[in-house]
């Protein structure tokens, strides 16, 4: 048995390696929904800044882009920093979100939606299996599609087909 681990020593720093790795990956999609992202690829709706998926339409550390801080006494309402919310806005942690939208703040301050959860009408709801969230083309809410056949999100979020396609197995044909 001793000379057995003695052979398989030098691998050790290999088999730590392929660890750190899995466990890496496993974590990536919960650090984009936390808000941590160590690369620029963030789900739909938010943008990489600072090693951070972030919406820059509400976060008052980059209000419209990335590294934009709003002063002290000022919020973040799509993409501007502004002295109050607006209606349909609400002031949640220096941000105007819309409550009946907002994944960070949804129905109320601050009531996140987890994993695959979006804001749908003031609740965090998963789309059913087979369908994903795409963001509306507003890009006001999310909506639950289907990737193989809705010709405004066909084979990707936002991947709309031209007049006269149609969207077949992801295809705009």
């Amino acid at each position: 048995m001793l000379i057995l681990l003695s052979h398989l020593r030098p691998l050790r720093p290999l088999f730590s390696l392929i660890l750190v790795l899995g466990l890496g990956l496993a974590a990536c999609d919960l650090q984009q929904d936390l808000g941590h992202s160590s690369h620029a690829s963030c789900r739909q709706g938010l943008t990489g800044c600072d090693n951070r998926c972030v919406d820059t339409l509400s976060d008052p550390g980059h209000c419209g882009a990335c590294g934009v801080v709003c002063p002290p006494d000022k919020l973040c309402q799509a993409g501007t920093c502004v002295s109050s919310c607006s209606q349909p806005y609400n002031a949640c942690s220096g941000a105007c979100v819309i409550l009946y939208q907002d994944d960070q703040h949804c129905g109320a301050c601050p009531n996140v939606c987890m994993g695959t959860q979006h804001c749908d009408n003031g609740a965090c709801s998963a789309c059913s299996a087979g369908s994903i969230h795409c963001l509306t083309a507003s890009g006001q809410g999310w909506r639950c599609v289907n990737l193989a056949t809705d010709s405004l999100h066909c084979g990707g979020c936002g991947n709309s087909c031209t007049p006269g396609q149609q969207c077949s197995d992801g295809t705009c044909r």
